[in-house]
């Protein structure tokens, strides 16, 4: 092969193929492609800022709420967190240390593939 010419040029601009469904390839599957879409126009269209906010101070408010919570005297404050960082990887962060303390906290992880999150993601319109 020498080098410096491109063999595959011509076949290149023979190449087509639709960009959306190039996008559904990368996403892994339709519905991925789907949640993702709609979590980005929510973040797009997020008029008091709440997501940009996390950016600057990630779970500033939900610390300030649950350190409320605990001077009411509840036993344990139940928490849902849904995300895709293995709890192996929460070391050291804000939601380890959530973790670490059973005494006031019972946390639940809820993953993409629950059946609430898929029944719920089925319910929601869309946005367009």
């Amino acid at each position: 092969m020498e080098e410096g010419v491109d063999y595959l040029a011509d076949e290149r601009n023979k190449a087509e193929f639709d960009v959306d469904e190039m996008k559904i390839v990368w996403a892994g599957s339709r519905h991925s492609f789907d949640v993702s879409d709609r979590i980005s126009k929510l973040v797009a269209n997020d008029p008091d800022g709440q997501f940009k906010n996390h950016q600057k101070a990630p779970f500033l408010g939900l610390k300030q709420k649950l350190e409320s919570l605990k001077q009411t005297g509840q036993k344990q404050i139940h928490i849902f967190v849904m995300t895709d960082l293995p709890m192996a990887n929460w070391t050291g962060s804000y939601l380890g240390s959530l973790a670490k303390d059973s005494d006031a906290f019972k946390l639940f992880v809820i993953r993409e593939e629950d059946d609430l999150v898929q029944e719920t993601v089925g319910s929601v319109p869309p946005l367009s």
